[in-house]
């Protein structure tokens, strides 16, 4: 499960607990952790993104520099969605060094908004949100919103996914928020391979129902029906 975030200079929780402290701000120290052909299910990404975006501006850039400059060097042809998380952090990295580019929060879910949309056309910005006032209604956004992220994670390795569940992270409220976030995970979080970057959508959708069926369903609250 996802834990609270402490104070790595972001709102909202991190993923999952690797306590990293980075005391030394570094394209050297962070390139490790954050190599797209290296990440674990594990990896705490976040907090790397956010020791980066917490540093002066112009020290900041001179490392997002050298840190694409790394990335570019990472060769994984066989692994066609490394190669997608490669082009996806070097974009995201670039995003985090200009500071019109707003919060890292709105940084990441503009990326996510537009992994879900790469998968799923008439995916918006406003469709990551399931908040409604009645609860039947915001189980039915979630039932529907599930297997659209779960589409677009497979196009991606562990950095895309973790960006997805981070994103999806941000849109629960306390009610129901473990079962949910389990879900989530699930579905997100899987390991990733060349067979599911190569799923079109149609595909993803049968698959899923094969694997899940409406396992992962909310039930709707038969006493708040309208």
């Amino acid at each position: 499960m996802l834990n609270s975030p402490g104070s790595i200079g972001i709102s909202g929780p991190s993923l999952h607990h690797e306590p990293d402290r980075l005391e030394d701000v570094s394209a050297d120290n962070l390139f490790p952790k954050l190599n797209p052909a290296a990440l674990q299910k594990d990896s705490n990404i976040l907090s790397q993104l956010a020791a980066l975006n917490n540093i002066e501006i112009d020290t900041k850039k001179i490392i997002v520099q050298e840190l694409k400059g790394k990335l570019s060097n990472v060769c994984c042809p066989d692994k066609k969605y490394v190669e997608n998380d490669i082009d996806l952090i070097k974009q995201v990295l670039s995003d985090i060094s200009t500071a019109s580019k707003g919060s890292l929060n709105l940084v990441l879910k503009n990326h996510a908004v537009k992994a879900v949309k790469d998968a799923v056309y008439c995916f918006t910005f406003d469709d990551f949100s399931i908040t409604h006032p009645n609860v039947n209604n915001e189980s039915s956004n979630f039932n529907r919103i599930l297997p659209s992220l779960g589409c677009a994670a497979q196009n991606y390795g562990y950095f895309g996914r973790k960006i997805i569940l981070h994103t999806a992270e941000q849109m629960l409220s306390d009610y129901k928020k473990t079962d949910r976030l389990g879900k989530l995970e699930k579905v997100i979080l899987n390991d990733p391979s060349n067979e599911a970057t190569e799923l079109s959508t149609g595909d993803y959708y049968m698959k899923y129902l094969t694997d899940y069926g409406i396992s992962l369903d909310e039930e709707y609250d038969k006493t708040k029906m309208s």
